[in-house]
């Protein structure tokens, strides 16, 4: 999945997806990012993070 925002300083892209199966409370996961810069890019994000719940972000 390729994601490309240019947007003013306050604004935010998410990227969502249903699961393939539902998690077990209490249950540790573990949830990776592979995350590189453009060859031609002079800016970057700060910060990325992972979110999970049961409905859609808006």
């Amino acid at each position: 999945m390729l994601v490309f925002a240019y947007r003013s300083n306050d604004r935010r892209s998410y990227v969502q997806t249903q699961l393939s199966q539902a998690l077990t409370p209490g249950k540790d996961y573990c949830v990776s990012f592979q995350v590189s810069l453009a060859d031609l890019a002079y800016v970057a994000v700060e910060e990325l993070a992972c979110i999970l719940t049961p409905r859609l972000l808006p």
